[in-house]
């Protein structure tokens, strides 16, 4: 493949290994977000004070 340059070229090698093992935690990480997804809206919508233009105001000195 060719650099943003084009004026070199990079040959890049795929290790199996180390594919398959980041497949695997992008799969365990994906997973667990979809898992934890409903619990994390719960709360924020709990806190509503957290999405205030107040909070936010005084936060960012807005």
């Amino acid at each position: 493949m060719t650099d943003a340059s084009q004026t070199g070229v990079h040959h890049r090698k795929v290790d199996p290994a180390r594919a398959s093992e980041l497949q695997k935690r992008l799969a365990s990480l994906l997973a667990r977000f979809v898992r934890e997804t409903p619990v994390a809206q719960e709360r924020w919508r709990a806190e509503a004070e957290l999405t205030t233009r107040e909070n936010w105001a005084r936060l960012y000195g807005l």
